[in-house]
Order: C-alpha cells, then sequence, then structure tokens
C-alpha cells in the first residue's frame, strides 16, 4: 500500500482517487476547500445516481491546503510516496501567472522528499497537427496555455534527471464523463441540447472533424498506475496518453446521442463573425482563439504506447456516453 497526495479535487483528482482507493492504496486529498469541488455529491438523496465506484470516495482524507504556498506543501507531502498533481486554474487566460508558481512549488515539495511525482497534462504542446499525436511529437505550442504546459514539463523533466524526483505526466485530449458532464464542451455545448430535443451550437469547431475524447474515468486509471509504480520503473521520465475511443466528429456524436434519446441530430456551427463579435464581451470566447484548431481539422491522439506498456484499453464509448446522457437528462 503507497500513501498517495493527490493536489486538486475536481474531476481528474476524484477519478483517480476512485481507482487508487480500489487498489488498497491510502488517499490523501489537497484543496483551498478541503472537500470535493462540483461534480458527484455524497448524500444519501444522490446515490442513485452515483456510480458505484464513487463510493469509496468517502474513504479519501482530505486536507485544506494551498499548493501554491511552498513552505505548506513540503511540510504536508512529508511521508507521502507519490504526489498527483491533478489542480487546473480555472482561468485560462492567467494561466502564464498562476500556473508557473504552482509547479514550482510542487517540483520543490516532491524533490525535497525524492518522491514520485505524476502530472495532469493535456495536448496544447503539440500545437497545430496534421497526424495523429504521438509522445513523440514535438512540442511546438502555438500559443501561452500551450508554452506554460510545456515549460511545466521540461522544468519537471530536469529534477527527473537530476535525480531529485521520479516524474511522468499523463496527457488526455479534451474530457467527457458523468462526473464532468456540464462541464466539459461536448457535454455541454452538444450532448445536453441533443438529448433534450434541442439543436447544438457549436461556437468552436466544425461539426464533420474526427476528434479524440478521453474519458474522465480513464485518465483517472493510468494516473493511478503509474503512481503506484515504483521507483525504478522505466515509465518514468515520460509522458504518455490516455487509451481513449477512436476519435469521432460531433455530427457522429449527436446521431449516437440521438439514438439513445428518440431524438433528432441536429448540429450547427456557430458563424466566425458572431463569435469575434461576441468575444468582445465573453472572455472565455477569446480563449478558444488558441485552441480552435483542435475542433475545425482532425485532432486524433495516437495511445498505443501506453496500451501496450500498461496493458489497458479505454473504458466502452458506449459506456461513457450513456452515462453521460443518463446524467444530463
Amino acid at each position: 500500500m503507497s500513501r498517495i497526495l493527490i493536489l486538486g479535487a475536481g474531476g481528474i483528482a476524484r477519478e483517480t482517487a476512485a481507482e487508487l482507493l480500489s487498489r488498497n492504496h491510502d488517499v490523501t486529498v489537497g484543496s483551498r476547500s478541503g472537500k470535493w469541488r462540483g461534480g458527484v455529491v455524497l448524500d444519501e438523496a444522490s446515490q442513485e445516481i452515483i456510480p458505484e465506484r464513487y463510493q469509496l470516495l468517502k474513504n479519501a482524507e482530505h486536507r485544506v491546503l494551498d499548493a501554491s504556498h511552498a513552505g505548506q506543501l513540503t511540510e504536508a507531502s512529508a511521508g507521502f510516496d507519490a504526489i498527483v498533481n491533478a489542480m487546473n486554474p480555472a482561468n485560462y487566460g492567467e494561466w502564464a501567472k498562476t500556473w508557473p508558481p504552482i509547479n514550482k512549488t510542487v517540483l520543490a515539495a516532491a524533490s525535497h522528499h525524492g518522491l514520485k511525482l505524476v502530472i495532469t497534462g493535456n495536448l496544447y504542446g503539440y500545437g497545430k497537427v496534421s497526424a495523429p499525436m504521438t509522445e513523440s511529437t514535438p512540442l511546438r505550442p502555438n500559443g501561452t496555455k500551450g508554452a506554460v504546459r510545456v515549460q511545466m514539463w521540461e522544468d519537471a523533466l530536469a529534477e527527473h534527471r537530476a535525480g531529485n524526483l521520479r516524474v511522468a505526466e499523463v496527457r488526455s485530449s479534451d474530457y467527457l464523463g458523468v462526473d464532468i458532464a456540464d462541464q466539459s464542451y461536448l457535454g455541454s455545448f452538444l450532448i445536453k441540447p441533443v438529448s433534450h430535443g434541442k439543436t447544438a451550437w457549436l461556437p468552436v469547431g466544425r461539426k464533420n472533424a474526427p476528434h479524440t475524447w478521453t474519458s474522465v474515468r480513464d485518465a483517472g486509471r493510468l494516473i493511478a498506475r503509474i503512481a503506484e509504480l515504483e521507483h525504478d520503473d522505466a515509465a518514468w521520465g515520460h509522458p504518455w496518453h490516455t487509451p481513449s475511443a477512436p476519435a469521432v466528429s460531433f455530427q457522429l456524436v449527436a446521431e449516437q446521442v440521438a439514438q439513445m434519446t428518440g431524438h433528432v441530430a441536429r448540429v450547427r456551427e456557430v458563424p466566425a463573425r458572431a463569435i469575434r463579435a461576441a468575444s468582445l464581451f465573453v472572455p472565455i470566447l477569446r480563449e478558444l482563439k488558441e485552441t480552435k484548431h483542435q475542433f475545425e481539422e482532425p485532432f486524433v491522439m495516437d495511445d498505443s504506447a501506453a496500451r501496450e506498456y500498461f496493458g489497458m484499453s479505454e473504458t466502452p464509448w458506449k459506456e461513457t456516453l450513456r452515462e453521460v446522457v443518463g446524467s444530463l437528462g
């Protein structure tokens, strides 16, 4: 049994904790609130809609912890075997300010104790691509958010190579899952309206472009698998792509949801000029400019390396989709 400290209290943290607890590890969750944020609620009134695996979350210990405070995190992480960085600063436009000091603090704590560190990553660092992304695809970010993520990985890798810690990064595509159904792009902009018989309007993306979607559950499963590895395992020092379902288009997802709910699949693309005008008043729309290529062209993640090394496969796509549709019903 290992002692694992998870930083963050959102969807990825919950799925990682649930997987670790199912594997009999000791899990502590550190966050500013000291409790789970959003998503699943563990009260009797909602038990019937909570997947059974979430019942294990009651066994996780919570600590009020400010991960940006170097001394506090170093002290709090004493006695643990691994740290999982599952944080995600909400204000994407401020990542250049918020992420560097947090990452520095996390690396300092892990290095001080010689811990294992698993970073929750994404695909922003690859920038615009014309072929399926592998872990060897060059990191060529085309914006600030991607550059921040690349620097985080390079700083962590430098500490790993210096022998101060052991690090791996789990990179996933855009998430989908029952616990974050109304927080995900696919869930809020397409699945929810189609499942209610309404037209889905896409603020960004081409409805027929194939896109890899990662089950948040599968991301948590891979993070947990890596966190429990021994220090000398060959998996350390590398990024890993979460095993995910084959890429699908918005249109195909809409048709699948319509079939499940008995509605008609109607998907429309919001005109670019309307988005440009709205972005003057809606900050999040401005932030989509950097990543819109992910939804306008084929955006496919190759996850064969993790499948082969860890013997892991994805949760069946239809299973994930049914859970999400049910939670948004």
